[in-house]
This record gives C-alpha cells, sequence and structure tokens, in this order.
C-alpha cells in the first residue's frame, strides 16, 4: 500500500497484479510517500502479514487510515483471476526454488482457505482480490482499473488527481523475474478450474470477469481471448496424448535431476567439512609439536641390570 499526502491518494497494492511496477512509478511521482512493505508480526491479527498486501478490512480498523480513506482517492488494479492464479503459482513456486507441476497444484490447492489467506504469510498471493476492496457488500475503494488495461487505467488515474500523464507514463516494463517460469495454461484442469471458480467466484462477479465452465471442455488460452473455450477434435487428441505423455517424463525426469543435484551439493558440503577438518588437524599437530618438547626415550642398551 502506498500513501501520498501530497497528492492526497492511497493505492491498494493487491498481489500480482503488476502492484510493484505500479508502486515503484507513484514513489518517483511522489518520494516523500507512505510505502508499506516487508513481513512484520501483527500483535491484534497474532501472525506474520505482508504490509504491503493488507485485507481491507485490516486497515480500515486503524482510526487515522480509516479518516484518510474518507479523504484521499483510493484506487487499486484488477486482473483476470486465472491469469492471477497462474502468476501466483510462479511466485509460490519462486519462493520453494522449484517451479510447481499439476501434482504440486491440486496437492496445495485444498491449503487455500479463507483462514490460510488470513494468517498465513505463505498464501497472500493466492488471497481473493475483494479482500482489499470491498468488505462484505460495500466497496471502500474510490476506483478500480483493470490490469489489461494498465496504462490506460493509470492515464485516468493521472486525470483524477489532477497531474500530467508524462509523470507516470510511459510505465518502464512490468516487474516480470526472469528467473520465475509460470505454470503453462495445461495444468488448469477441470479440476483445477473448478477449485478456482470456487475460491474466486465473488471476483468473477463483482469485477465483472466470466468464468469457465469445466464440462466437455480442454484449456486454451490467447491474448484476443484468455480464457475462451475450443474443443479438441478425437484426431487432435491423438496427436496431443503422446506429448503430453512425453511432457510428463521431461518433467519426472527433471525433478529426478533436481534430487540429484541436491545429493551431490550436500556431498560437497560434507567433502569441505572433511578438508577443513583435515587441515585444523594437522595445524594442531604442528602446534603441539613445537611447543612441548619430545619426552626422553629410555635407551634399553646403557639400562643397568
Amino acid at each position: 500500500m502506498i500513501i501520498s499526502h501530497n497528492y492526497k491518494f492511497i493505492f491498494i497494492h493487491i498481489p500480482k497484479c503488476a502492484g510493484t511496477s505500479i508502486r515503484n512509478c507513484l514513489l518517483e511521482l511522489d518520494p516523500e510517500a507512505v510505502s508499506y512493505w516487508g513481513n512484520a508480526w501483527a500483535l491484534d491479527q497474532d501472525c506474520h502479514v505482508d504490509a504491503a498486501h493488507q485485507p481491507i478490512e485490516n486497515l480500515v480498523k486503524n482510526r487515522d487510515l480509516l479518516r484518510m480513506f474518507r479523504k484521499y482517492f483510493v484506487f487499486a488494479f484488477v486482473r483476470n483471476p486465472y491469469e492471477r492464479f497462474l502468476s501466483s503459482l510462479a511466485e509460490f513456486g519462486r519462493e520453494r526454488s522449484d517451479p510447481l507441476n499439476l501434482s504440486d497444484i491440486l496437492e496445495l490447492l485444498p491449503s487455500l482457505t479463507p483462514n490460510a489467506f488470513l494468517k498465513n504469510v505463505r498464501y497472500i498471493h493466492f488471497c481473493p482480490m475483494h479482500y482489499f476492496t470491498h468488505i462484505g457488500n460495500k466497496r471502500w475503494v474510490d476506483q478500480i482499473y483493470d490490469f489489461a488495461n494498465l496504462e490506460a487505467g493509470l492515464l485516468r488515474f493521472s486525470q483524477t488527481i489532477g497531474i500530467s500523464p508524462d509523470k507516470i507514463l510511459p510505465l518502464p516494463s512490468l516487474n516480470i523475474s526472469k528467473n520465475v517460469r509460470q505454470p503453462s495454461v495445461d495444468v488448469l484442469t477441470n479440476k483445477v478450474i473448478a477449485a478456482v471458480n470456487n475460491i474466486y467466484h465473488q471476483d468473477f462477479e463483482l469485477f465483472g470477469y466470466s468464468s469457465i465452465e469445466t464440462v466437455n471442455r480442454t484449456q486454451s488460452f490467447n491474448q484476443t481471448s484468455p480464457f475462451a473455450e475450443i474443443r479438441a477434435t478425437p484426431e487432435q487428441f491423438g496427436i496431443i496424448a503422446p506429448l503430453l505423455s512425453k511432457m510428463k517424463e521431461l518433467d519426472e525426469e527433471r525433478r529426478n535431476l533436481l534430487k540429484e543435484q541436491r545429493y551431490l551439493f550436500t556431498l560437497l558440503r560434507h567433502i569441505d567439512n572433511h578438508i577443513v577438518f583435515g587441515k585444523l588437524l594437522r595445524f594442531w599437530r604442528r602446534y603441539v609439536n613445537q611447543s612441548f618438547p619430545a619426552l626422553p626415550t629410555r635407551d634399553s642398551s646403557n639400562t643397568t641390570k
């Protein structure tokens, strides 16, 4: 979240909606703006929280913030829930240094509960968007812009607060890490889509996005219609099936290689420890031999019987 007293606006940072790029843009506009960032322990919530991504209900409990919400222009950006879910999966995989495959995603889904969103900072990127804009049916945000029309939204924002658009536009680039691999849309199986539809059903309704039916469909993704339904013929399935099978084999091979890599790293650490221990032992022996003279030995030839 960013609060600018100079321009009298509050930016609500919804996870995985280009928030970091927008945040950097706004801080250039107003370097004196207050930026909430990082994890901290919240006494009132009795858990760790992500200061950048706080549900609106937690924010308005603070009297000073509540007054600012009533006086300042409050805005946020939202995103197609399916696209955002894929981006959240990529972020979750980056944090554990291992991209998620379909089995990982299916294992993760039961953990995505309202309590987890509010009490476990690991799942904040999956938190439904309306948590940041609404309390019940009441909207606390003055204006909601669409991620798909990012610069158009920022243009309207600049007009609202009365600044020249060139102060914030164009955006240099979106904050997309080169080291983060976003899961393929192939992971959007019927089971995953059903879970996404359930978790984000209010997001679909409140922000005007269309959900996908899960009966007799295959996954498709394109820029003009990101989640349009395309029915595949049996012949097409016959071509695709061997490729999917090969992809699963390659993914399993990749995971095995990662396990071997971790084992080798562990082995190298043990070898390094042995080398260091050996050097210390040799140093100690040398030190002892130099510090203490050798004890005289008894010559058996001079012994008087």
